[in-house]
């Protein structure tokens, strides 16, 4: 099942609350005004997550951008271009292959005064030059691929721990972070099963 949330996040500007559209006084240009976050619920397995993804893979991030897709109705989304280090799982994608991730999420000012940016937020992992594991899922239309499952579909992996979101932590015992090591093992194995 999946989950569309919409965010406002709240602004004030000499006490005023806008929502982006309606306003007495102008919002601070650095202020972010609209959030969008598309999760779906996490399988109840890691099995079932690999075996739902169209790709598994070990990437690291080149450059990412927020916009505004206007495909029926105007929301905002995030391109991640990453080069593929590692497929774990996955036909047509090799190793040193670039990729389009294209999330809906992303913050930026509803007035159109100041640069789109990304926020910090669930899938924050994907910053540039971060060495991430994705499940991904096919997404034609954004000319490229979704992360599976929200926050438990991406995990940062450029560090010799890794930080398990909420939902992922019942697959490793409820621990809320693992050795890398450990982490890969446990996906590569997924791999030969």
């Amino acid at each position: 099942m999946r989950m569309l949330l919409f965010l406002a996040v709240a602004s004030f500007s000499g006490g005023l609350l806008t929502d982006g559209r309606h306003s007495a006084r102008q919002a601070r240009p650095e202020q972010p005004l609209i959030s969008f976050v598309d999760v779906e619920a996490p399988p109840k397995t890691l099995r079932d997550m690999w075996s739902k993804a169209a790709l598994v893979a070990r990437v690291r991030v080149v450059d990412s951008a927020v916009t505004e897709s206007k495909a029926t109705v105007t929301f905002v989304i995030t391109r991640h271009n990453v080069t593929v280090i590692e497929v774990l799982k996955g036909e047509g994608v090799k190793v040193g292959d670039t990729v389009r991730i294209t999330i809906p999420t992303g913050t930026i000012p509803a007035s159109g005064t100041t640069p789109m940016r990304s926020t910090k937020g669930p899938l924050g992992a994907l910053s540039k030059g971060g060495e991430v594991v994705v499940f991904l899922e096919q997404w034609p239309a954004s000319g490229g691929f979704g992360i599976s499952f929200g926050p438990v579909g991406v995990y940062q992996v450029d560090t010799e721990t890794v930080a398990l979101p909420h939902d992922a932590r019942k697959w490793f015992a409820g621990r809320d972070s693992v050795p890398k090591k450990a982490f890969l093992s446990e996906i590569r194995a997924l791999a030969s099963k």
